[in-house]
């Protein structure tokens, strides 16, 4: 898609297009001052042909003539091509940078439509995105609240526990208590005379023949 150019990319074609002029402006001057040099030194060979021909002061002379107009030629020829050879930089450094330019805008171009493109997303995006978020949380605060609820039935369970246990204990205490305030109130029944014992019989226990003790025999008289 085309895009418009920007200040950069005007700046720069319009550098091309000068330097372009001013190249071709160079070219021209320098094939001109070629010309002008061919013809003088043309001019030098006449001159030198008539001088060595005619040995007068004045084709001498005109032989001199002839050579400066040669150097002067020479050296204009020079500055032109000079000239020449700049504006050719000049005009490929202008091309050059107004490569840079357009890939500068480009670049911009690209982000730009990648912006506008993730904005338009950027709804949908952020919509899905809170959904996933709140499944998410919703899922880990479920999570809490069940662990709390669970450490709360545990601690509540203790506490029923405990409470059972202390009045579990208090009942116990007022049943017994009341077990024996009933058994104060009962009349002790008289107790039965016990039988009299009748005397036993005393067991003679028979006398056993003493034993004989044993020891030396009686000696003989």
């Amino acid at each position: 898609m085309a895009t418009a150019k920007t200040t950069a990319e005007k700046r720069a074609e319009s550098k091309i297009k000068q330097t372009e002029a001013t190249l071709k402006a160079a070219k021209k001057a320098a094939a001109e001052q070629t010309k002008s040099l061919a013809s003088a030194r043309s001019d030098v060979k006449a001159a030198r042909t008539k001088a060595q021909k005619l040995g007068t002061k004045a084709a001498k002379t005109a032989l001199v003539r002839a050579r400066a107009k040669t150097k002067k030629e020479a050296a204009a020829l020079a500055k032109a091509k000079d000239k020449a050879r700049k504006a050719t930089t000049d005009a490929r450094v202008a091309k050059l940078q107004a490569k840079i330019q357009k890939a500068v805008a480009d670049g911009k171009a690209r982000v730009a439509a990648v912006k506008t493109a993730a904005d338009k997303g950027k709804a949908s995006a952020q919509k899905k995105a809170t959904a996933n978020f709140e499944k998410r949380w919703l899922k880990k605060r479920a999570s809490a609240d069940a662990k709390k609820v669970k450490a709360a039935e545990k601690r509540a369970a203790a506490q029923v526990r405990a409470a059972e246990k202390k009045v579990n204990a208090q009942i116990a205490a007022l049943e017994k208590k009341a077990a024996g305030g009933t058994a104060k109130a009962k009349p002790k029944a008289k107790a039965k005379p016990k039988a009299k014992a009748k005397p036993k019989a005393k067991k003679v226990a028979a006398k056993k023949p003493a034993a004989k003790r044993r020891g030396r025999p009686a000696k003989k008289k």
